[in-house]
C-alpha cells in the first residue's frame, strides 16, 4: 500500500505540472496566427536585376566578349585524390577542348545551359577524365560561336556526376591578380592580348527566397490554406492566391532570361529541373487547392502526369532518385509524392491516384523500414540493396505525415486500408517509444546524444492527434499522453513573436549520426513552420487545447 500511495502522489504531481504547462502555453490558434503572419511579412513579391556570379552552384560560367572565334583558358586546382571528370557545356559552337595540351574533344556544342538532374548533378555535353591525383590542370578551349551567345560552362565531378568542391578555378599568368579564366580573339593574324572576365550579366533574382518554387514553400502554403479553412478567425487564402499568381505571372519571363543569360541558379530553378519528387510534389498542392482557377489546372495536370507516367522508378515501381547512388530511395519522397496523390484523389475521386499512393506507401515501407527498430532509414541504395545507417527524424516525420494524408483520403471500406493502418500504427508506436522526457524527438531518433528537433516533433504530434481523432490508434491513453506532452514542448519552441526555433536544415542522405548532428538547428525554416501549423490544427481538432 505504501508503494501505491507513493505512485499516486507522483501521478498527481505529474498532472499538476501538466496543468501548469497547459495554462501557460499559447493556444493553437494564437500560434498559427503569429507563425503565418510572420511568413506573410517576410515574403516579398519582387524580382530585381542583380549581377550573376562567375561560379554558380559549383559551375564556372564563362562570359567572354562576343567574337567570331576565341581561345579560352582556365586552370583547375584539385586538392584531393580520387577520380575526377571535367564537364563542359556551351552555347552553340564548334569547339575543341584540350587538357594539359592534349586534345580530348573536337565537335559541336548544342545545349547551352546545362540541365540540373538533381542537387549537385547536371547534364553535360562533354566529359573527360582527369588523372586521379591532386594538382593543377590546364583547360584550353578553342571556341567558334554559331549564334549570338558566347557562354561556356565548366565543372568538375566524381564518377557518379556529383559536383566536386575540392578544387579551385584560377589563372595567375604573368603575375596578374588571380582570375577565373582568360580569353583572346582568334579572328586575325594580329592576336589580341589575353583578356579577363568582365562583370557577368545581370539577371532577375528574388528579394525573398520564401517566394521561390520549393517544396518547403509548397508545404507552408498548404498549411496556411488548411488553417484558413479550420480557424474562423484566420484567413491566409488571399496570400496563398497572391503567391501562386506571382509564380504564374513571372515564370515565362524568368525562363527566357535563364536561357539567354546562361543562369544556372535562377528563380524557380527547381521548376525548370522538374526531375525529382521534391521539385514539384508539395509545390503543386497549393494549385490543387485553387483548382477552380484556370491558371492552376496546367500545373496540377503536369505534376500528376509526372508522378504517374514519367518519374524515375525501381523495377518494382518505387519512386527513386539518381543520387547519391545510381538508384536510391529517400524516405521523405513518400511525402513528396503521395501528399499530392492523396489530395488529388480527394478532389477527383479518380482511383488511379489512390492506388499509386497505396503502392508507394507499401513499397517504401518494404525498402526503408528498419525491421529491428521499426523506424525508417533515411535512404535505401538499390545497387547494394542496403539502407543508409541513420534514422533521421525529419524523414520519419514526413513519412508519417504521408501515411496520415493517405488514411484521410482512403474510403473506410477500401480493401487495402487495413494494410496502410498497420504501417501507420507500427511506425507511430515505435516513434512514441523514442519520445524524449522533454516531449520532443531527437535529430537522429535512436541517438539521444543528438539535439531535440522541432519540425519532426511537430509532424509526429500532428499525425498522432489525427490518429486519435479518427480512431486509428490502439493504446489511446498512451498516445494521448504522448501527444499532449509533445504539444506542450513544441509550444515552448515558439516565442511570443511567432518565431520557431530548433529546426533541422534540409539535407541529402548522410552516412553517420554525427553528420546529422552537425546540421545545426536554425530558426523559421518553412518546413518547420508548416509542421507547427499542421500540429496546431490537429491539436485543435482533437480538442486537447481546450
Amino acid at each position: 500500500m505504501r508503494y501505491l500511495r507513493l505512485d499516486m502522489r507522483y501521478s498527481k504531481l505529474f498532472i499538476l505540472v501538466f496543468i501548469h504547462l497547459r495554462l501557460s502555453a499559447q493556444s493553437p490558434e494564437e500560434i498559427v496566427q503569429k507563425v503565418g503572419s510572420n511568413f506573410v511579412k517576410w515574403s516579398k513579391f519582387e524580382l530585381t536585376e542583380r549581377p550573376l556570379d562567375h561560379i554558380q552552384q559549383g559551375i564556372l560560367v564563362m562570359y567572354p566578349t562576343r567574337m567570331d572565334a576565341l581561345d579560352v583558358e582556365t586552370i583547375i586546382t584539385v586538392n584531393e585524390l580520387g577520380p575526377r571528370y571535367v564537364n563542359i557545356s556551351a552555347s552553340p559552337a564548334r569547339m575543341k577542348v584540350l587538357i594539359n595540351s592534349e586534345l580530348v574533344f573536337d565537335g559541336r556544342s548544342k545545349k547551352g545551359t546545362p540541365k540540373m538532374l538533381d542537387q549537385g548533378v547536371y547534364e553535360s555535353e562533354f566529359r573527360a577524365a582527369l588523372p586521379p591525383f591532386p594538382g593543377d590542370y590546364q583547360i584550353q578551349i578553342e571556341y567558334y560561336p554559331e549564334g549570338a551567345a558566347t557562354t561556356i560552362f565548366l565543372w568538375l565531378t566524381d564518377e557518379l556526376g556529383n559536383i566536386q568542391h575540392d578544387r579551385e578555378f584560377r589563372t595567375d599568368w604573368d603575375f596578374i591578380d588571380t582570375f577565373l579564366y582568360r580569353f583572346k580573339s582568334r579572328t586575325s593574324n594580329d592576336e589580341l592580348d589575353w583578356q579577363f572576365p568582365v562583370e557577368p550579366p545581370s539577371a532577375l533574382q528574388f528579394e525573398s527566397e520564401l517566394n521561390d518554387w520549393k517544396y518547403s514553400t509548397g508545404m507552408m502554403l498548404d498549411a496556411m490554406w488548411q488553417a484558413s479553412n479550420h480557424f474562423s478567425s484566420i484567413d491566409f487564402s488571399g496570400f496563398v492566391r497572391q503567391h501562386t499568381d506571382f509564380f504564374v505571372e513571372n515564370l515565362n519571363k524568368v525562363s527566357e532570361e535563364k536561357q539567354s543569360k546562361g543562369a544556372i541558379q535562377s528563380p524557380f530553378h527547381r521548376y525548370f529541373r522538374y526531375q525529382q519528387l521534391d521539385d514539384f510534389g508539395p509545390q503543386t498542392v497549393p494549385f490543387l487547392n485553387l483548382f477552380e482557377l484556370e491558371t492552376s489546372k496546367p500545373f496540377v495536370s503536369k505534376g500528376l502526369s509526372k508522378l504517374l507516367y514519367k518519374s524515375i522508378r525501381l523495377v518494382d515501381g518505387a519512386y527513386a532518385r539518381v543520387v547519391p547512388d545510381s538508384l536510391s530511395l529517400w524516405s521523405e519522397d513518400l511525402y513528396m509524392s503521395t501528399m499530392l496523390l492523396s489530395r488529388a484523389y480527394q478532389n477527383t475521386q479518380s482511383p488511379k491516384y489512390l492506388q499509386e499512393a497505396i503502392k508507394q506507401t507499401i513499397l517504401y515501407n518494404r525498402h526503408l523500414k528498419d525491421r529491428k527498430s521499426r523506424i525508417y532509414a533515411h535512404g535505401f541504395f538499390a545497387e547494394n540493396v542496403e539502407q543508409s545507417p541513420a534514422k533521421w527524424a525529419r524523414a520519419n516525420g514526413l513519412v508519417l505525415l504521408a501515411n496520415m494524408e493517405l488514411l484521410k483520403a482512403m474510403p473506410v471500406s477500401h480493401p487495402e486500408r487495413e494494410s496502410i493502418l498497420r504501417i501507420y500504427r507500427s511506425h507511430a508506436a515505435s516513434l512514441r517509444d523514442l519520445q524524449s522526457l522533454d516531449g520532443r524527438w531527437h535529430q537522429v531518433l535512436n541517438n539521444d546524444t543528438t539535439y531535440l528537433e522541432t519540425s519532426a516533433s511537430a509532424m509526429f504530434i500532428a499525425a498522432f492527434a489525427e490518429g486519435l481523432k479518427n480512431d486509428w490508434l490502439f493504446n489511446k491513453a498512451e498516445f494521448r499522453q504522448s501527444t499532449l506532452k509533445g504539444w506542450v514542448a513544441l509550444t515552448e519552441q515558439v516565442d511570443d513573436e511567432g518565431n520557431v526555433s530548433g529546426i533541422s536544415p534540409e539535407t541529402a542522405i548522410l552516412y553517420s549520426d554525427e553528420e546529422y548532428e552537425n546540421l545545426r538547428p536554425i530558426e523559421n525554416d518553412p518546413v518547420g513552420l508548416a509542421a507547427v501549423i499542421y500540429a496546431a490544427i490537429a491539436i485543435d481538432r482533437l480538442g486537447m487545447s481546450k
